[in-house]
């Protein structure tokens, strides 16, 4: 307990009195109860926090949102990249079964176009030889000329047979290589 001095008479009186013994001053100044003021201070205060609250609320329920939607994102980025990758794998089974069957016709093409030089060479030499037992047997005997004439008929039909055939032999194995 301490001593202080009265305001209105400057006499000293114990600290924990309210009123002042000698001249009934108040020691302490008497608050006010209510009051629109302090009304006001506190529902302003109130409508603060209030306001703080939900907007933390709605901060985090936004956060909460977005965490969702990058997962998400994230998720269809990966099945991308996966569905990307399996594409490419598939494309390079795909290129290189292509270069396999080009490289096989290619040589199919090839096969067939030697096989038609020989026969086309064995043809020929066919024909010298019908040519030239024609000239031997020239209207001696009547029968083997007509033999022979026949012969290089067949020959000739032979050869023209191949050569529409090989042409056309040609044609697909081109078409198949540029298709």
């Amino acid at each position: 307990m301490a001593l202080i001095k009265c305001k209105e008479c400057e006499k000293e009186i114990s600290s924990d009195a309210v009123n002042c013994p000698s001249c009934g001053a108040p020691v302490k100044p008497i608050k006010k109860k209510g009051g629109i003021l302090n009304y006001l201070k506190k529902m302003v205060i109130t409508w603060v926090v209030i306001m703080a609250v939900f907007y933390a609320g709605f901060l985090y329920i936004k956060n909460s949102f977005q965490e969702k939607a990058a997962a998400v994102k994230e998720e269809k980025v990966a099945k991308v990249k996966a569905a990307d990758e399996k594409f490419k794998a598939t494309m390079a089974e795909h290129n290189k079964q292509m270069a396999e069957d080009k490289a096989k016709r290619e040589a199919e093409a090839k096969a067939l176009a030697e096989e038609q030089r020989a026969f086309s060479e064995a043809i020929a030499l066919k024909i010298e030889q019908n040519k030239f037992y024609a000239i031997l047997l020239d209207d001696k005997i009547p029968n083997i000329k007509q033999w022979a004439a026949s012969e290089l008929n067949d020959c000739k039909e032979a050869i023209e047979k191949m050569k529409t055939e090989s042409k056309s032999s040609i044609v697909q194995v081109i078409s198949r290589n540029n298709g």
